[in-house]
């Protein structure tokens, strides 16, 4: 029986639309299960619920920066 692999979460933040759904699509095609915020309290809340493997977080996020949620992040 082939082994099962479970896949890697990201959390992925950025208010730019365009770019968060283009990279989302990408990062969901090489094999990820990607999450998504727009601004830092969304991503705190996303990164509590989910603690994904690994964060891409834009620098400049409204209500919050990269700063911020990195200190206020859990782990």
């Amino acid at each position: 029986m082939p082994e099962t692999t479970a896949k890697r979460s990201i959390v992925f933040v950025d208010n730019d639309r365009f770019f968060l759904e283009a990279l989302t699509d990408f990062l969901g095609e090489k094999g990820f299960s990607v999450h998504t915020a727009q601004d830092g309290l969304e991503a705190l809340s996303v990164i509590r619920e989910v603690m994904p493997d690994y964060i891409l977080l834009d620098i400049v996020i409204p209500r919050s920066t990269a700063v911020g949620v990195c200190g206020d992040s859990p782990g």
